[in-house]
């Protein structure tokens, strides 16, 4: 069996940010609230509330401080209601998207239109919606192509839809709403991002045999994708690995992952591990061709190609061989008055020539010219150049962008050749003003350009830390903007240590009309961890001890960090003894070594082993013990058909339940309990299956045959003949109640 992952799933852009400003102000501020949860996920409201993100259910229970309101959006009655309480900050995380919806909304309606809304009229982005409309609107919310069949539409009608709906429901509806009113309007306000993880999940349940949705219920999103899923294959929708059901997953023979909007990436990697652990087979994303799609052969492909490329250079040449033809023609067609006429226009150029060679001669420059100087000399507040002028030009201090506390002659040196822009001439007085920083500037930003172009690293200093993030001095006199997400992998609470620094980044946005350049330091950071990740996989040697550190537990095991790359150490791999939790062993952040048991590096899969890198317990055991010793043990577990019995810390025999006493014993439970200290004697030593036989009863049977002077000795640890045939008695007695409680003869032969 094999697994396959959707390419799209999990915390979408908006959500994640959200999350990410959430912990930021947290941080920051000690505590902040958010109006209702910030994500329909009761995992990550969890650890929200961790971190002292709390959720409130109106503004007046936030203490003074921070109010987030939600990705959802609110209405703006709800906005004013929370300006109004004293001492509270209002911080509106409202998804980008939304906004848009909720200015459409009130748009429409002061246009007197009918809205029509495809959602829930429970969730709170519809009622934000509602709310954006206004009170005097008339609105109508549908959730299914029933409820709009019903509906009185009016000529003047809208449809819209809630930014997390169902993409065929929302086709479905629109189609019926154009059929009802053909001339109402009808918006696509359903988030891309939504519709693309809808359109991939399909796909996808169209190429596997059943489909695993991972998210909360309370999600919208993560219910839509459920109920697309369910349309094509058996779908299960689970909130954690869980309440994931083995036995829907051994049904199947290819399985489909996706998740919604709101579900942590943890999480989905959870869920496939667990999955693995049933014995499925990771795949990634989904086969080339879909069901039914009908491909053309690559090699006719290219020879439809090679026909088209020919067609085109036939096509060039004829239209070259007509304009020849046609410009001969006009040669020997021209009279003679147009030759002249076109020798007098020569000569008028080759006299333009001569005048524009007299000119350059003479030096002359231009305002806004560019050209090349080189440095005579620079002084305290002006640099003085050569640029092949009747006199030097002037470079002064203002036109050069100076970091703090450098000075001209620290930037220029003499006999420097450097470019400049003329911002200034007196031809009178022979004087030429330039500037550095013009070009300069001019040639950064389109340097800036093409590290966006080209997704290329570059370093800058930090030269201030706000709260929001940091800014970058790029050179030239231009600033860059680093927000505080795209600091670090993880969460940073606090940007002053790379105050002064040099940090590396990525051009992820320009808008130069606002002087506006984002960059990213975790786009540099994601790069080096896949290549170290790529390293790492590489150099791994199944069977060595490698250094890790405990990133994460898990009911079924560790995540242990490799080297950029986690890899699993099974519950089963954490320690000889048997455990229940991984935490029980080791705990989070915490160094370990680790075997390399399994490597798979196009699925980024690393199987470890904790245990094996101790001494085998076992091996010990087996030196030590030899059979007819007889030891004492606790007693582990009870089962049917005996007892387990622990020598040794992770070391355990059986004690058969033939080999419990000399008489017959129902069931372990009836003469033993767990945690007992018993004395056991070894029959059997199995190395290789590491298995070890034991027996009560021959403890018993090597007391009776002791000496009679020992059994007159008193001492402690003899038996007497009142033990040895009180035994013999109660067996008796025993066997007789069995036999007379016996209903039928069959009964009785079963007991025998």
């Amino acid at each position: 069996m094999s697994i396959r992952i959707a390419e799209h799933a999990g915390f979408c852009s908006g959500v994640r940010e959200a999350v990410e400003r959430a912990l930021q102000e947290a941080a920051r501020r000690g505590r902040v609230f958010t109006l209702g949860p910030l994500v329909h996920n009761e995992a990550v409201i969890d650890y929200l509330a961790r971190h002292n993100v709390v959720a409130v259910n109106s503004p007046e229970e936030a203490a003074e401080g921070v109010l987030i309101i939600r990705t959802h959006g609110v209405p703006p009655a709800v906005l004013e209601q929370a300006g109004r309480v004293e001492r509270l900050e209002v911080l509106d995380l409202t998804c980008p998207k939304v906004q848009r919806v909720q200015k459409l909304a009130r748009k429409l309606a002061e246009s007197g239109n009918q809205i029509i809304i495809f959602g829930d009229a429970r969730h709170p982005e519809v009622k934000g919606v509602v709310g954006w409309a206004g009170e005097e609107a008339e609105i109508d919310v549908v959730a299914s192509v029933e409820e709009l069949r019903s509906l009185a539409i009016k000529p003047a009608a809208a449809l819209i839809a809630q930014t997390t709906g169902d993409q065929a429901v929302y086709e479905e509806l629109k189609a019926l709403f154009l059929q009802c009113c053909p001339g109402g309007k009808v918006y696509d306000t359903l988030c891309p991002e939504t519709g693309l993880r809808q359109r991939e999940a399909l796909r996808l349940a169209s190429a596997v045999e059943a489909m695993v949705v991972v998210g909360s219920p309370a999600s919208a999103n993560t219910r839509a994708l459920a109920e697309a899923c369910r349309r094509l294959k058996p779908t299960v929708m689970v909130a954690g690995a869980g309440e994931l059901d083995p036995r829907f997953l051994r049904k199947y023979r290819l399985i489909g992952v996706t998740a919604g909007a709101s579900t942590p990436h943890w999480m989905i990697k959870e869920v496939v591990e667990r999955m693995e652990n049933e014995k499925l087979e990771l795949g990634t994303g989904l086969a080339e061709e879909g069901p039914g799609e009908e491909t053309v052969p690559k090699a006719e492909v290219m020879e439809g190609e090679m026909r088209e490329g020919q067609q085109d250079q036939n096509q060039e040449v004829k239209a070259a061989a007509v304009i020849e033809e046609g410009e001969k023609e006009r040669a020997e067609a021209e009279p003679e008055a147009l030759r002249e006429e076109a020798a007098d226009a020569s000569e008028a150029e080759d006299d333009l020539a001569e005048d524009f060679d007299f000119a350059e001669s003479l030096n002359l420059v231009q305002v806004g010219e560019q050209v090349t100087g080189k440095v005579v000399r620079a002084e305290a507040d002006e640099v003085y150049l050569d640029i092949g002028y009747k006199s030097e030009a002037l470079l002064p201090a203002r036109e050069v962008y100076l970091q703090e506390g450098e000075k001209l002659s620290d930037r220029f040196a003499t006999g420097q050749e450097i470019e400049v822009t003329v911002i200034d001439v007196d031809e009178q007085e022979s004087k030429v003003v330039v500037s550095h920083k013009r070009l300069a500037r001019e040639k950064r930003w389109q340097e800036l350009y093409r590290l966006l172009e080209e997704g290329a690293t570059e370093e800058g200093r930090v030269k201030q830390v706000v709260n929001a993030g940091m800014v970058i001095d790029l050179g030239e006199g231009i600033e860059g903007f680093m927000p505080g997400s795209l600091v670090d992998l993880r969460y940073v609470p606090d940007f002053k240590p790379f105050l002064g620094q040099k940090v590396k980044f990525k051009v992820i946005e320009i808008n130069r009309e606002k002087d506006k350049v984002i960059l990213s330091r975790k786009k540099v950071l994601e790069e080096e961890n896949q290549r170290r990740k790529e390293e790492t996989l590489r150099s791994l040697e199944v069977g060595s001890i490698i250094h890790g550190v405990v990133r994460r537990l898990t009911n079924f095991g560790a995540f242990v960090d490799v080297g950029g790359i986690d890899g699993l150490v099974h519950i089963s791999e954490i320690s000889w003894e048997r455990v229940e939790h991984p935490q029980e062993v080791v705990k989070v952040g915490q160094e370990i070594e680790v075997k390399v048991l399994d490597v798979i590096p196009e699925k980024e899969r690393i199987s470890l082993s904790l245990r094996q890198t101790q001494p085998d317990p076992w091996t010990r055991a087996m030196q030590e013990l030899k059979s007819g010793d007889i030891v004492k043990g606790r007693i582990t577990r009870l089962v049917n058909f005996g007892a387990f019995v622990e020598l040794r810390p992770g070391v355990e025999g059986l004690v058969h339940i033939s080999q419990i006493a000399d008489y017959h014993v129902k069931h372990p439970s009836d003469v033993l309990k767990e945690g007992e200290e018993v004395e056991v004697k070894v029959l059997e030593l199995k190395p290789k299956a590491k298995r070890i036989g034991l027996s009560m009863k021959e403890v018993r049977k090597s007391t009776y045959n002791a000496s009679p002077g020992e059994m007159e000795s008193g001492d402690p640890g003899t038996v007497t003949l009142g033990d040895v045939f009180g035994d013999l008695f109660e067996q008796e007695v025993a066997s007789i109640k069995e036999e007379s409680s016996a209903e039928s003869p069959e009964d009785a032969a079963e007991e025998e």
